[in-house]
Order: C-alpha cells, then structure tokens, then sequence
C-alpha cells in the first residue's frame, strides 16, 4: 500500500499562487551580467545582437556605455581614460576598420598568393553591428 499525498490547507495560510515569469521580470542589474558574459567570450558580437532582440530590457543592457567601454578596452585597447561621445560607436568603427579594411585586404593578398585568388572579402563572415 502506497501512502497517501495529500495537502492539507489551512484556510488562514491559503496555498500560494504562482505566475508565469518572463524575462521581462529580471532586474536590470541582472540583464547587465548576463549581457558581459555574453561579451566575455571570444565570438561574442553576434551572440551579443542576437540578446539585444530579445526584449526592450536587454536592448537597453547591450547599449549599456559601460559594457561598450569594456569590450573597447579588452578588444582594441582602448585607453581607460580615452573619452569618446560613443563607445559603441567607437567599437563599431574600430570593428568595421579592423575587418573590412586590415583583415579585408591582407586576406584577399593571402588568398591570391596561395589560392589562386578569391572573392573580395570571402574569407571571412563578418557580423554587422547595427
């Protein structure tokens, strides 16, 4: 013979009643961590756009200046006293720079000495940041 599971339920101390979270409920504070340690790993712009589109609270965790000058200092080494108007600004143009012009170019002259040439910019899958 199994025991019986039963509650018993006091009419003072009713049992309590339990709502569906969303993720629009985690503090802002939280969305902030989860946004840099999105940040911290290495392929992390994609993942990172990807989070903004979740909800109005994570977009406003990614364009957070603070997570910005983060990812300037640790990517591109930014100065921690360097004072832009943007930081994302400064991380997107630092970006595209980096990509569509430094790796753009050494690559296509890399691909044409060994591979025979291939298309401008095929190398590599470059996310944009909007």
């Amino acid at each position: 013979m199994s025991p019986c599971k039963t509650v018993i339920v006091h009419p003072r101390f009713p049992l309590p009643t339990y709502r569906e979270s969303s993720f629009a409920d985690l503090p802002p504070d939280t969305l902030a961590v989860i946004a840099l340690s999105i940040a911290s790993a290495d392929d992390h712009l994609e993942d990172l756009l990807s989070f903004e589109q979740v909800s109005k609270q994570s977009r406003a965790a990614v364009r957070s200046e603070q997570l910005w000058k983060r990812l300037c200092q640790r990517v591109y080494s930014v100065p921690s006293h360097a004072a832009p108007s943007s930081w994302r600004a400064l991380y997107k143009f630092n970006h595209e720079f980096l990509y569509t012009v430094v790796l753009s170019r050494a690559t296509d002259s890399l691909m044409s000495l060994r591979l025979g040439g291939l298309a401008s910019g095929a190398a590599f899958r470059i996310p944009v940041l909007g």
